[in-house]
C-alpha cells in the first residue's frame, strides 16, 4: 500500500502532465499550477446517489458520515417534481480528496458573464463584483457599463450594457445592484472600503439598516470567574435579535469615539461580563465578524472591516447584557448540507450530456449503474470541451435529485472534476 506522500506525489505528476498536454493543445485556458502545499484526505465513501453526507471541517478539511446498513438502494416517496431523491446504499472504494494549489484559468470565450463582467465605473469610481444580491434593490440610479479584460485576447477590454440600482442599506452607494442587459440575475459590486465611520450609534443603525439586514443569533458569553475567563458558545432564542437592536435604538445618541491604541486595549478588556455576536449578513457580504457590547459600556464592531467603537454607557450595556442572558439558548446542531456525487467512467459524450458508469467505484463492480447527465451549463461544458471525454474516471456533484425516465437522469449536476484511480484500487480527486 502506498503511503499518502506517494499517492499524492503520484496524482500531482499525473495531473500536471495531463494540464500541461491539454494547456499546448488548447490556448484558450491557461493553467496555473503551485505544488507547494498538498492536503490529503483518505475516507471511506458512502457518499453517491444521496448516500452519504460530506460535511465542511476545520481548515478545509472534508469528512464523510457513513451509513452501515445493506445496500439496496431506495428512491424517497416524497420526491420534487424534477426528479427523485435517492438513498443508495452500495459499498464504495475509498476515495482520496487531494488538494493541490491547482486552477485552470478560462479563456474569454469559456466564462460566464458573471466571470466575465468583474468590473464597473460609477461618480468617477471603480467598483468590482463581490457575488449576487436578491433583496434591498432600490431606486435605478443609472445605465452604464460592466467590463473585463480577456486574457487571451491580448487582455482586450470587453463591456456589457447594463442599469446600476441603489441598494437600500448601502450609504452614499458604496454597494450597488447591477443587472447586465439580457440577464435575470443581479449581481453586487462594491467599491473600495474606506474608513467612514457615522458619527453616533443611530445614524450608523439606520443607515445600514443594521437591524434589517445584520440578525443577532450565535453569540458568545464571556466573564470573570474566579479570576479566569470563561467563554461559552450560545444562541439568542427566535425572535430576540429585535429586542436587542430595539435597546441600541434608544441609545442612538451614543458617539463614535477614536481611542488611542492604549485606550482601545482599555476598552476591549470586559470588567465581569460581555456579549460577542458573530456577525454574518449575506446582504452585507460578511461572515463571522464581531459585534460585541462589553460592560465597561462600548458597543465594538468591525463589520465594515476597521474598528468602531461607540460609547453607550454602562447603564445601556447593562440592560443589553441582561436581556440577552435572559433569552440565550444552547445553540442547535449547525446545519449541515448534503453534498451527492458520484465517481465513475465517461463511456459516452454527446450534445448536452455525459453518459458515466459508477462501476469503477463499487466494491463489487456488478453493482455499477450508469447515469446520464446533462451539461448544458457552461461550466460543466468547458471542463468536458478541454479536461475530460470519453474514458475518463470523474467525480459529478449534483444536488441529490435522480429521474428514473428512461435511464438514470442527473439534471442538476453543479461540477464535474477529473478523478484517477491509483494502483492500489483508490479514487483520487484533485480539487
Amino acid at each position: 500500500m502506498k503511503t499518502y506522500e506517494q499517492m499524492a506525489a503520484e496524482v500531482l505528476r499525473r495531473r500536471d502532465e495531463a494540464v500541461a498536454e491539454r494547456v499546448q493543445k488548447n490556448r484558450t485556458i491557461r493553467a496555473v499550477v503551485t505544488v507547494a502545499t498538498v492536503c490529503l484526505v483518505t475516507v471511506g465513501v458512502t457518499a453517491g446517489i444521496g448516500g452519504g453526507m460530506i460535511l465542511d471541517g476545520p481548515d478545509g478539511i472534508t469528512t464523510v458520515i457513513e451509513s452501515d446498513t445493506k445496500p439496496t438502494p431506495e428512491i424517497q416517496t416524497n420526491a420534487p417534481v424534477n426528479g427523485a431523491f435517492w438513498d443508495d446504499l452500495r459499498e464504495r472504494k475509498n476515495v482520496s480528496y487531494m488538494v493541490p494549489e491547482s486552477s485552470i484559468e478560462w479563456g474569454w470565450e469559456d466564462l460566464t458573464d458573471g466571470e466575465r463582467y468583474t468590473n464597473l465605473d460609477l461618480d468617477g469610481k471603480t467598483y468590482r463584483m463581490r457575488g449576487t444580491v436578491t433583496n434591498y434593490v432600490g431606486e435605478w440610479l443609472s445605465s452604464g457599463e460592466a467590463y473585463g479584460f480577456a486574457w487571451d485576447q491580448d487582455n482586450t477590454r470587453h463591456g456589457i450594457p447594463c442599469e446600476i440600482y441603489s441598494l437600500t442599506f448601502s450609504p452614499a452607494h458604496s454597494v450597488v445592484a447591477v443587472q447586465f442587459e439580457g440577464s435575470s440575475i443581479i449581481y453586487r459590486f462594491e467599491r473600495e472600503k474606506k474608513y467612514d465611520p457615522p458619527k453616533t450609534l443611530g445614524e450608523f443603525m439606520e443607515t445600514r439598516k443594521l437591524s434589517e439586514v445584520l440578525p443577532l443569533t450565535t453569540l458568545y458569553y464571556e466573564r470573570r470567574e474566579g479570576g479566569s475567563s470563561v467563554s461559552d458558545k450560545m444562541a439568542l432564542s427566535a425572535g430576540h435579535s429585535d429586542g436587542v437592536w430595539a435597546i441600541l435604538a434608544k441609545y442612538g445618541d451614543a458617539s463614535f469615539i477614536e481611542p488611542s491604541f492604549k485606550e482601545s486595549f482599555e476598552i476591549n478588556h470586559y470588567d465581569k461580563e460581555e456579549i460577542g455576536f458573530s456577525a454574518t449578513s449575506e446582504v452585507l457580504g460578511i461572515r463571522n465578524l464581531s459585534f460585541t457590547i462589553n460592560d465597561n459600556g462600548y458597543l465594538i464592531t468591525n463589520i465594515e472591516h476597521y474598528g468602531y467603537y461607540y460609547h453607550i454607557g454602562t447603564e445601556a450595556a447593562r440592560e443589553i447584557i441582561d436581556y440577552v442572558k435572559a433569552h440565550m439558548i444552547e445553540p442547535l446542531p449547525e446545519e449541515k448540507h448534503a453534498v451527492y456525487q458520484i465517481v465513475g467512467t465517461v463511456i459516452e459524450e454527446g450534445d448536452g450530456y455525459i453518459k458515466v458508469d459508477d462501476s469503477i467505484a463499487m466494491k463489487n463492480p456488478e453493482e455499477g449503474m450508469v447515469f446520464t447527465v446533462i451539461t448544458t451549463d457552461k461550466k460543466l461544458n468547458r471542463v468536458l470541451k478541454y479536461l475530460v471525454g470519453v474514458g475518463s474516471t470523474v467525480l459529478i456533484t449534483y444536488d441529490g435529485r435522480v429521474s428514473e425516465e428512461g435511464s438514470l437522469l442527473i439534471e442538476t449536476a453543479v461540477s464535474i472534476q477529473e478523478a484517477w484511480i491509483t494502483e492500489d484500487g483508490d479514487v483520487l480527486i484533485p480539487e
